[in-house]
């Protein structure tokens, strides 16, 4: 059986591309070092957003998965948080979804 799509650099476990989390929500195994970092950092995003839009920079985390995901990384990289519901915050990050963008129209950011 052959699996497509980014995995985890630590469990291999598969992203889930529509979900209203964002770019780094994942089936990560229940073993898995970056998801339990994942975890953790959800819960201290839900006391800092507050129910409302904020920034603060990217982790470690983030960036291991977002590289795993294709993005080049630029050293200091905020990352946007949005409450979507009671459980969930949707991620973003300004710099790379312009050069996303920028490449899946076929240029060059």
């Amino acid at each position: 059986m052959t699996v497509d799509g980014p995995a985890c650099p630590a469990c291999a476990g598969r992203q889930m591309p529509d979900h209203p989390a964002g770019w780094l929500a994942w089936r990560h195994s229940n073993l898995c070092a970056l998801r339990d970092a994942e975890d953790a950092r959800h819960a201290a995003d839900v006391d800092l957003a507050g129910g409302r839009v904020t920034q603060r920079p990217a982790t470690t985390t983030e960036m291991s998965l977002l590289s795993a995901l294709g993005h080049p990384l630029p050293r200091d990289l905020t990352t946007r948080l949005e409450p979507v519901t009671a459980g969930i915050i949707r991620r973003s990050w300004s710099a790379l979804e312009t050069t996303a963008a920028a490449t899946t129209e076929g240029t060059t950011p």
